[in-house]
C-alpha cells in the first residue's frame, strides 16, 4: 500500500468532490494514473477517481447487499464482518492506481459509506477533506444525471453525510461548504493549504506545492443547480444536519464527536425500499444472464448439430453419387450381358435349325452315351455294385 501521506476527499455524489480533488492534485499531490481514471465527463471534465478502486468499492457495497444509490444500513463494526473475507486484498488495486511515491489524494464519494473498512487498510493517519453541498442542489443534480426522484436524492444526501460525519470522528478533517468554495476559490484553497501545511506529515512536501495552480483548477461556473428549494420538503432531521454542517467549516485536529448523528426514520425506510428494489433488479438481471447463457449454450450446441448434419449430408451426397455411378455401371454391364446372351441364343437357335445339326444328332447321342458309360466304369461305387 502506498505510504502516502494520504488525503481522502470525502463527500456525497454531486457535492463538488471532483473540484476539490482536482485542486488538491494540482497543489502537488499524486492522483490516480491517467490510464486508470474514470472517463465519464457528464458535467465534469475530470472526476479524478480510480476506475479500479471504484469497481472494488462497488463490489464491496454489493457484498454488503447494496449499491452506491441503494446503500445498505450498516451496523456498528460491519467492517470486521466475515462476509468481507471473500474480497481480494485491496493493496494491489490501490498500488496500481497510485504507482508513484509521495502524498496521495484519493477521492470517491463511496468513502462516505465505506471509510471504516478502508481505515483497516490505509496507512495512518488519514487526513480528510470533507465537502458538503445543499441537499436540494445534490438531489436535483442526481435527478438530472441518474433519473432519481427528488425525495430519493434527499434520502441519499442524508445517509451519505451522516455516515461521513460519523466515520470521520477522531480524524484530522477539513470541512468545506461547496457554495463557499465556488464563491471564493482562492480564499477557500489558501485556507485549506495552510491547514494541510500545519500537519507534520506533509512537512517534507509543502515546499513544492503551488496554491495558484490549485486555484486555477476551480471553475467559477461550477454551480449548476441552485442551492435553495422548497423547505417544506425538508424534514426537521435534514435541517438539523444542515445546521451541524454549517457549524463545522475549517480544520479540525481531530474532528470531535458530533451530537445527534441519528438518521431519520423516513430516510431509513426510503433507502431500504430502494435497496430491496435494487436487490430484486439484480436478481432478475442474474436470472436473465443465466437464461442468456443457457440460450447461448443451446445455440452453440445447435450450431454443432447443424455442422454435423451438414457433414452427414455431404457424406450421404457423396455415397449417393458413388452408388448411382456404380448402379449405372452395373446396369450397363447387365445390358451388355443381355445383349450378348440374346446374340448367343440367336446363334444357338440358328445352329439348331441348321441341316448340319440335324445330320449330326445320332453322333451326338452316341457320344453322350459313351461319355456316361465311361463315367460309370470309372466310378468305384458302380464297379463294386456290379
Amino acid at each position: 500500500m502506498p505510504a502516502g501521506p494520504w488525503v481522502t476527499v470525502v463527500g456525497m455524489h454531486r457535492s463538488g468532490t471532483s473540484a476539490i480533488a482536482g485542486a488538491i492534485g494540482a497543489l502537488g499531490l499524486n492522483v490516480p494514473r491517467p490510464q486508470d481514471r474514470i472517463d465519464s465527463p457528464e458535467s465534469n471534465p475530470e472526476h479524478w477517481e480510480s476506475e479500479s478502486i471504484v469497481a472494488y468499492n462497488d463490489s464491496l457495497l454489493e457484498q454488503l447487499g447494496g449499491a452506491w444509490d441503494a446503500p445498505p444500513d450498516l451496523p456498528e463494526g460491519w467492517e470486521h464482518s466475515p462476509e468481507l473475507d471473500s474480497l481480494a486484498d485491496p493493496t494491489d488495486v490501490v498500488s496500481r492506481a497510485y504507482p508513484h511515491p509521495g502524498p496521495v489524494m484519493w477521492k470517491d464519494p463511496r468513502l462516505c459509506l465505506l471509510l471504516p473498512y478502508w481505515r483497516l487498510h490505509l496507512p495512518s493517519p488519514i487526513t480528510a477533506v470533507f465537502v458538503w453541498r445543499s441537499p436540494f442542489a445534490v438531489a436535483r443534480s442526481l435527478q438530472e444525471r441518474d433519473g432519481l426522484q427528488l425525495l430519493e436524492g434527499l434520502a441519499l444526501w442524508e445517509r451519505y453525510n451522516r455516515s461521513a460525519l460519523e466515520a470521520l470522528v477522531g480524524s484530522d478533517v477539513y470541512v468545506i461548504d461547496y457554495e463557499e468554495l465556488v464563491a471564493d476559490p482562492k480564499r477557500s484553497l489558501e485556507s485549506l493549504t495552510r491547514w494541510l501545511t500545519s500537519l507534520d506529515r506533509f512537512s517534507d512536501h509543502v515546499a513544492s506545492w503551488d496554491v495558484d495552480r490549485a486555484v486555477a483548477v476551480i471553475a467559477t461556473d461550477l454551480r449548476h443547480q441552485p442551492p435553495k428549494g422548497d423547505d417544506r420538503v425538508l424534514l426537521s432531521d435534514h435541517q438539523q444536519l444542515i445546521d451541524q454542517l454549517l457549524a463545522l467549516p475549517g480544520g479540525h485536529q481531530p474532528l470531535e464527536v458530533v451530537p445527534d448523528i441519528v438518521e431519520s426514520d423516513w430516510t431509513s425506510a426510503m433507502l431500504e425500499a430502494r435497496r430491496q428494489l435494487n436487490s430484486r433488479q439484480r436478481e432478475l438481471k442474474e436470472q436473465q444472464s443465466e437464461r442468456n447463457q443457457e440460450v447461448r449454450a443451446f445455440q452453440i450446441e445447435l450450431a454443432r448439430v447443424n455442422t454435423d448434419l451438414a457433414r452427414v449430408s455431404t457424406e450421404l451426397a457423396r455415397v449417393n453419387t458413388e452408388f448411382k455411378t456404380e448402379l449405372a455401371r452395373v446396369e450397363a454391364d447387365r445390358a451388355d450381358i443381355l445383349e450378348r446372351l440374346a446374340t448367343t441364343n440367336g446363334r444357338l437357335t440358328a445352329m439348331r435349325a441348321s441341316t448340319s445339326w440335324r445330320v449330326t444328332k445320332p453322333l451326338r447321342s452316341t457320344a453322350s452315351f459313351l461319355h456316361r458309360a465311361s463315367r460309370r466304369r470309372q466310378d468305384p461305387a458302380n464297379r463294386e455294385s456290379a
